[in-house]
């Protein structure tokens, strides 16, 4: 009688694999991580390179270490308006001007090869002394994605951060170095 049933049985076994897609549950929802990142680095100005055509842009080569995968490098396209508006006193306490965010692009790449891309669209004006060359400010902006485990990823962002020029060479050179230390807050949808 089991052989009976067993071989009764055996014209039903190509419905399995349908059923089972039928009654398979749904994925579960994406719950976005929250994201704390911190890093440091040195930006030269760049002469060829402009988002607004008005000003240029400052390229930095940064480290950094987050929470979701740890340690990074980085490079930092950032853009703020050639001539200062408005007063404003620096991070170290001294007088300054502020001069208006234009633009930032910020990539990061972790050892595993996989890459996070942040984008800044909105800031505060960098605040920069007017004897000391401190400087600081804050962006807001969003993940837009990347490679590897960040190909999708999104979720807004916000950068506070500080600094200093460290080399303003007198007339007729041109151009400036500084250093800065930022933190990025937020959250990662992957």
């Amino acid at each position: 009688m089991r052989r009976l049933t067993m071989v009764a049985a055996l014209p039903f076994l190509w419905a399995l694999p349908a059923y089972a897609q039928l009654r398979s549950f749904p994925a579960a929802p994406v719950v976005p991580e929250k994201l704390i990142s911190s890093s440091t680095g040195s930006y030269i100005n760049n002469n060829s390179f402009s988002y607004d055509g008005l000003a240029l842009v400052d390229v930095g080569n940064l480290i950094g270490h987050d929470n979701i995968e740890g340690n990074f490098v980085a490079q930092d396209y950032s853009e703020t308006a050639a001539t200062g508006s408005g007063t404003c006193t620096a991070p170290d306490g001294t007088a300054g001007s502020n001069y208006p965010f234009v633009e930032d692009f910020q990539i990061n790449t972790y050892p595993s090869g996989d890459q996070m891309i942040w984008f800044f669209g909105t800031g505060s004006p960098v605040c920069t002394s007017n004897t000391t060359g401190s400087f600081g400010g804050t962006e807001n902006g969003t993940i837009v994605g990347g490679s590897g485990k960040f190909a999708n990823a999104s979720g807004p962002i916000h950068e506070s951060y500080t600094g200093v020029t460290i080399s303003s060479p007198a007339s007729p050179g041109s151009g400036y170095i500084y250093i800065d230390q930022n933190t990025v807050t937020g959250s990662l949808t992957p």
